[in-house]
């Protein structure tokens, strides 16, 4: 479960509704590129590491970014 941080939701007639990634084309890249951020630095200090999903973060937002990079840890 990720922290409400870092959850993405809507607000509307008094319901909150998560919003769920939609598979385009740029969420794909994002995962893609948080995965390959771990996979290519394994062994690497994590502070190495969170230097990169900082940059990643500036390209795909945020939440998503550090959402993904959450459950990739885990």
């Amino acid at each position: 479960m990720l922290p409400s941080e870092l959850l993405r939701a809507s607000y509307w007639r008094g319901n909150i509704r998560p919003k769920y990634s939609g598979f385009s084309a740029a969420d794909l890249q994002a995962a893609e590129a948080v995965i390959r951020a771990y996979a290519e630095n394994v062994g690497r200090k994590r502070a190495w590491i969170r230097e990169r999903i900082l940059e990643l973060e500036d390209l795909y937002g945020f939440k998503f970014v550090r959402g993904l990079a959450l459950l990739v840890e885990r």
